[in-house]
């Protein structure tokens, strides 16, 4: 597998690391977290998110991607913004408690 393949789910699993559910402040504030990595070229980063060439910033939706399931809620991210300073890549988000509805049956 190439780097350019591999790049995004390396991103989204080390910012999945660091998404901890510390109390439920999470419910009402978010908490940010980054990741960089060096050695990503101008052309690997054009590739990788799908960007004009040149483009140097992405910003991308991923709540679905990186969530964090607890038992009775989720950690999920928010939009995470990307930018690449030479061959720096920094990747940043914040990311928050969704509680989910509860759903009562009528057997319940």
């Amino acid at each position: 597998m190439d780097l350019v393949s591999i790049i995004k789910s390396e991103i989204c699993r080390e910012l999945k690391k660091q998404m901890i559910y510390t109390n439920g402040n999470l419910k009402y504030k978010s908490k940010k977290i980054s990741y960089r990595r060096s050695g990503i070229f101008l052309k690997i980063f054009t590739v990788a998110f799908d960007v004009p060439e040149g483009m140097k910033k992405v910003l991308l939706e991923v709540s679905e991607v990186v969530t964090k399931a607890l038992r009775y809620s989720i950690l999920h991210c928010h939009d995470m913004k990307v930018t690449l300073t030479g061959e720096a890549m920094a990747a940043s988000t914040s990311y928050s408690l969704y509680k989910a509805p509860i759903v009562h049956s009528e057997y319940s």
